[in-house]
């Protein structure tokens, strides 16, 4: 997963590979949650549903890219 962000007030870069993150922690409506590499990133998304879809495809993702399913809701 690629993204680009706003950190400290600069725009930054950063990659996370699929298979490290089994599944994605959001609150629904509002936000997911990434915990990699001692480091927590939350992304605040502007429309409610769009974190569910985050959420989702994440779990979808991790099965397809490891063969294994995630803890998540699948």
């Amino acid at each position: 997963m690629k993204q680009k962000m706003t950190a400290k007030n600069e725009q930054v870069a950063f990659t996370i590979p699929v298979e490290e993150v089994p599944q994605l922690p959001g609150d629904l409506g509002r936000n997911i949650q990434i915990y990699y590499k001692d480091e927590f990133y939350q992304f605040k998304m502007p429309i409610h549903y769009v974190p569910s879809q985050f959420i989702l495809l994440s779990e979808i993702l991790y099965e397809k890219v490891t063969g294994q399913k995630s803890s998540g809701i699948f």
